[in-house]
């Protein structure tokens, strides 16, 4: 179970740091401007997504561990 958790953690990590490095590289366009954003902002953001993305792995295999009866599967609680 440690092992998984820490591959979640790691991979949730991903999206949110290649999106921060991108906007710093190339910036973000918005119509013809184009910006970069504010690192505190942008350290909160890629903070929210990751715990969003690690909130969510959980939630679905709780959601994977209800439905599991329904399709003739052995429930594993966790």
């Amino acid at each position: 179970m440690l092992r998984i958790t820490a591959i979640v953690i790691l991979l949730a990590a991903i999206p949110p740091v290649c999106g921060l490095l991108g906007a710093y590289i190339f910036g973000m366009r918005i119509g013809e401007e184009v910006f970069r954003p504010q690192l505190d902002k942008a350290l909160i953001s890629v903070a929210v997504t990751w715990v969003v993305s690690i909130a969510l792995v959980f939630l679905l295999g709780l959601l994977i561990d209800a439905l599991a009866e329904n399709f003739d599967a052995e429930r594993n609680d966790l």
